[in-house]
């Protein structure tokens, strides 16, 4: 009877679930709304709002292949043109959707096993600390979170009455729309067919032809449009975006450690991640490329340093496990752990509600659940969710909010798991290899059973509960970013410096925030204090060559040519293999020693190189310094005393003494560089361009046999 008045009020317990959830990011988004984190928009949440602004002004087709996923920004512009572009709606109508998400992860879990398992699940959902935390932040989290959960609500039924063909349809699209936010999640549109075929071996074939054909339907449904927008204004057919190759370059090249690192030092700002991989990508291979060129240029970089340590890759992937299981949220631009600084409600929560509970306690469940056929069926579809969502996660990098959509899957695991957890601890008694009474039938748990379930939960625990770094450091990346935001955008200048001191006192041995710092201060005129908090990075690490490199850089703006110099010499000895210390320390000798030390710098500039594939753009900044052009030919020949056989140092030594006159010397250095470059290569046309414009036909000497050619000029 009990049972029964319980079914009946399941809708009003799922609108007091959602209710509630609702009313927790409603308290959340109060408290964080006095922060100044509240206004600012950075990083990502930039790149989405500027989009979506566009978007609102009439670009609705774009000029580019989309190298972001587009649907959130299309989300955000839609709520811009309907709704306003305040501070609170978006996040408002993000707190909505986070809410309704619950309500989708309830209905799952109703159909996948009972409706208290379900209703558990959508409760833990709505108390998960990240869950509140993205549903207030711009980002395409909760989006992501929505569109998951629905999928599961939709696949829970198809795991019981798998016959409409409209339903496999919706789950189709829902996984393209899917696909839209989170690019990665295109491996469930791979994995939903083999669980048809393998969940659903016993209905006839022809029924799980039609279901995967309706599935695969509804997913070209939502991409096809994209695709064909791609063509259209970019040339190229891409289902979603271009930007794989340049991710799992960042993820899996030789020295990554599963975390997001850009490019180039100091680029990980989203409106240089696209130009600085198309640009390495063009300037490496010497000609323009398209985007699924760069792509396929960052894959083949990536493939090539797998192949050259599989061992080291392999551990790789286990640290990126690590980190995907980990109770740390991994930063992207900012954290939740600095809002909660601002939210009660958040700290408090944070504090017994994290990965490093909800993975233990989702295993331990998944171990305990019945090992019936009919539950097979059932549940292989979020374990299909979670297995090749991980993996997908693996591929790249690792960050909270990327590893988030493991979070609803789990999470019905988890329920499970608590509710099993209560009907033993109702249980007087366990006799050894005795089951547990179960009126329906769901679940049953042997003495071990349990114990297993236990030590795996155990097992799992301990690692997902050390931290891979201190919280401190992810707080002072956000307060930095937020500093230097605040700079950027024209706040008073106190409160950007305000910023920088509370990232400071969090981390104060980290060199590279120091140095940023300075920069600021630098800029304010504020020099003392710029130069005070260099010399501390200094002593901190002295070995730190960004740090020896602003400080010098700072004493020779300040005309301490002698200071400037030792700083810069240290900064060669700590990073001999790094060209720009070298530069900068021969503009230096230049600028004291009035061309005397030219001989020196050029001379420090050469032994800095580890190869001479950058001496002409080192040539290029001397031709800029003053007129130094005799320095930069001296630079350059003696790079290829170092390295006869860079056809840039040639081109470039030929480019410097066409502009010094000497076009003879010039046109033999293009010779050499054509010589060297691919037969019938653009850079070979060029090369030879450039000799036959400064003295007419190819000259005799390129007919001198290879051995005989000058390899070690002064």
């Amino acid at each position: 009877m009990a049972a029964d008045r319980f079914r009946a009020r399941f809708p009003l317990w799922l609108g007091g679930l959602w209710a509630f959830a609702l009313a927790l990011r409603a308290v959340y988004l109060y408290e964080v709304s006095d922060s100044p984190l509240w206004l600012v928009v950075m990083g990502d949440a930039r790149s989405y709002d500027t989009w979506a602004r566009a978007l609102t002004a009439g670009d609705w087709l774009g000029q580019e292949v989309f190298y972001q996923a587009p649907l959130y920004p299309y989300f955000i512009g839609a709520v811009y043109a309907t709704l306003g572009d305040g501070p609170w709606t978006l996040r408002v109508v993000q707190c909505v959707l986070g809410a309704t998400g619950c309500v989708l992860l309830a209905i799952a879990g109703a159909r996948l096993a009972t409706r208290r398992i379900g209703l558990t699940a959508g409760l833990l959902l709505a108390v998960y600390p990240p869950a509140i935390f993205f549903d207030g932040l711009i980002q395409k989290t909760t989006l992501t979170s929505f569109f998951l959960c629905a999928l599961l609500a939709v696949t829970a039924g198809l795991a019981t009455r798998p016959a409409s063909l409209r339903r496999w349809c919706v789950a189709g699209a829902l996984t393209g729309l899917l696909s839209l936010v989170r690019e990665n999640a295109l491996v469930l549109a791979v994995l939903a067919p083999i669980w048809i075929v393998i969940g659903f071996r016993r209905e006839r074939r022809i029924n799980r032809i039609a279901w995967i054909v309706a599935f695969a339907a509804g997913v070209a449904a939502m991409l096809a449009p994209v695709a064909a927008r791609n063509g259209l204004v970019g040339g190229e057919w891409h289902l979603t975006t271009s930007q794989f190759g340049p991710n799992f370059f960042i993820g899996n090249y030789a020295e990554a450690d599963g975390l997001y690192t850009p490019l180039l030092p100091e680029r990980g700002d989203p409106l240089f991640e696209r130009t600085d991989a198309i640009s390495l990508a063009e300037e490496d291979l010497g000609r323009k490329l398209t985007p699924r060129e760069v792509s396929r240029y960052w894959t083949r970089e990536a493939i090539g340093d797998i192949g050259s340590d599989p061992s080291g890759w392999v551990a790789l992937l286990f640290r990126k496990l690590w980190l995907a299981c980990n109770a740390m949220e991994i930063i992207d631009t900012e954290d939740q752990y600095t809002y909660a600084e601002y939210s009660w409600l958040l700290s408090s929560l944070m504090s017994v509600w994290h990965m490093g509970v909800l993975l233990p306690l989702a295993m331990f469940g998944a171990v305990l659940l019945s090992p019936r056929r009919t539950w097979r069926r059932r549940l292989a579809w979020p374990c299909f969710v979670i297995v090749g969502y991980t993996a997908s996660v693996l591929l790249f990098f690792v960050l909270g909010r990327y590893r988030f959509p493991l979070v609803p899957p789990l999470m019905l695991f988890a329920a499970a798991g608590l509710w099993q957890a209560f009907r033993l601890a109702k249980q007087r008694s366990i006799q050894v290899g005795s089951r547990v009474n179960h009126r329906r039938g769901m679940l049953h748990s042997t003495m071990p059973r349990l114990t297993a379930a236990l030590a795996l939960a155990a097992v799992v625990a301990v690692p997902a509960n050390i931290f891979p770094y201190p919280v401190e450091r992810a707080m002072a990346v956000t307060r930095e970013n937020l500093g230097e935001h605040m700079y950027a955008v024209g706040y008073p200048p106190e409160i950007a410096i305000a910023e920088y001191d509370r990232a400071i006192a969090l981390t104060p041995d980290n060199t590279v925030l120091r140095a940023n710092y300075a920069r600021i201060l630098w800029d304010l005129e504020r020099r003392d204090e710029a130069r005070e908090q260099l010399e501390i990075a200094v002593r901190d690490a002295p070995d730190d060559g960004a740090a020896l490199v602003e400080l010098g850089l700072m004493l020779r703006d300040l005309d301490d040519f002698e200071a400037s110099a030792s700083r810069l010499r240290e900064a060669v000895e700590a990073s001999p293999d790094v060209p720009e210390p070298c530069y900068h320390l021969a503009v230096t000798l230049l600028k004291w020693s009035d061309r005397i030390g030219a001989a020196a710098a050029a001379d420090a500039v050469s032994q800095g190189l580890a190869s001479a594939e950058r001496a002409g753009e080192i040539a290029a900044d001397l031709d800029r310094v003053r007129d130094f052009r005799m320095e930069a030919a001296a630079l350059l020949r003696r790079c290829l005393s170092l390295n006869p056989d860079s056809e840039a140092a040639h081109a470039a030594l030929g480019s410097t003494l066409a502009k010094l006159g000497e076009a003879t010397d010039a046109a033999a250095e293009f010779g050499e560089a054509a010589e060297l470059a691919p037969a019938g290569s653009a850079r070979q046309a060029r090369h030879l361009h450039m000799q036959r414009r400064l003295i007419g036909p190819p000259t005799a000497r390129r007919s001198v046999p290879q051995t005989f050619r000058r390899r070690n000029s002064p």
